[in-house]
């Protein structure tokens, strides 16, 4: 017959020994949890360090952002101003301008020198000649009645005999499109 342990209150605790098997078990689960810590604390540094590199990737994208922004605000106004030019240089080629320039010259005046200044406006530097100051002055008329002058600037002037002077004046394309109006203008030809 098997003895039953004695669990009385004054008895002292009573070692069993477990079997051989049970104790292999028992080391081999012990082992086993061992071999889980390690490789959770393995997988735990792996996802830290996963983190950590997508931090810095992402440190790294919104940087790149950042340097494209700062690049484009950059490039954006030369853009643009290379896109008016183009465009302007399309709607009012240098043969257009001069024959309607060519169109408001009365028979006393000759142009000398002319300078056209693409940008995102066309500007026109004149020098003129005129025989009289009353040719002078009707090319001045004719020249801010066309809706294609605009802010015509007179330079000095010499009014003894010939009349020689520098102008300044805007060419508004026949499309007076706002693109190509200085800001706050009215478009070509209105209130005329």
């Amino acid at each position: 017959m098997s003895r039953l342990p004695d669990f009385s209150p004054g008895a002292p605790p009573r070692r069993t020994a477990l079997p051989l098997a049970e104790r292999l078990w028992l080391a081999a689960g012990g082992l086993l949890l061992a071999l889980a810590l390690v490789a959770g604390l393995r997988e735990r540094q792996e996802l830290d360090l996963a983190r950590q590199q997508l931090e810095r990737a992402r440190l790294a994208a919104q940087a790149a952002e950042e340097r494209a922004r700062v690049r484009a605000e950059r490039l954006e106004p030369a853009e643009a101003e290379l896109r008016a030019q183009a465009r302007l240089g399309l709607l009012a080629p240098p043969t257009q301008v001069l024959a309607e320039l060519q169109a408001v010259l009365p028979g006393g005046v000759r142009c000398e020198r002319i300078a056209l200044s693409y940008g995102s406006q066309l500007l026109l530097e004149l020098a003129v000649m005129a025989r009289s100051a009353r040719d002078y002055d009707r090319f001045l008329a004719a020249l801010e009645a066309s809706p294609r002058f605009t802010e015509v600037v007179p330079g000095r002037e010499n009014r003894d005999g010939e009349v020689r002077s520098a102008l300044k004046l805007r060419y508004v394309p026949a499309t007076g499109n706002a693109a190509t109006r200085a800001p706050g203008a009215p478009e070509a030809g209105a209130g005329r």
